[in-house]
């Protein structure tokens, strides 16, 4: 399925137990989304199989979601999009990625659950050939609309060898 230019606002998935995908996403807005669940470590929450390209995010949450076989090509962030307790299995981030941020699970959560869901996150990755791949991304360290700024300042070092 193809959605392009759409404008998802305030929708929310909560809860384990479903699988998200086959979707591919052109220049697609989510504001105020939720993707989210809290009480399963083993990560039942699945986005597989998606496409996304020059889509933008602003005030989303993400916690404990199992990305895989997901290609983002160019994603505006308005501020650090934190992705609590996630996991990846071949994602790959191309093209200008705004702010984010793999984060442990939420630390919102009771301790002992925060505890299996880590527990949970190593025991995935135990099958993972690999996960993440942003060789060809080029992810600005702040706010989005300061990117070509960090981007002109990254050509700088690099051609002085202070940089990869």
């Amino acid at each position: 399925m193809l959605l392009q230019k759409q404008e998802i606002v305030g929708v929310k998935s909560v809860g384990s137990g479903r699988v998200l995908g086959a979707v591919e996403l052109d220049r697609c807005l989510f504001n105020g989304a939720v993707l989210a669940q809290f009480d399963d470590p083993g990560l039942g929450l699945v986005v597989r199989d998606v496409t996304a390209r020059r889509c933008r995010a602003t005030r989303c949450v993400v916690q404990g979601v199992r990305f895989e076989d997901v290609r983002v090509d160019g994603l505006a962030i308005t501020s650090l999009l934190h992705l609590h307790g996630c996991v990846f299995k071949h994602v790959t981030l191309a093209g200008n990625i705004g702010p984010l941020m793999a984060t442990p699970p939420n630390f919102g959560l009771p301790q002992d659950l925060q505890d299996r869901f880590t527990a949970g996150m190593v025991s995935y990755y135990a099958d993972v050939d690999w996960a993440l791949d942003i060789s060809r991304a080029a992810v600005a360290p702040t706010r989005s609309r300061h990117f070509a700024t960090y981007k002109a300042e990254l050509e700088v070092l690099r051609s002085e060898g202070l940089a990869d």
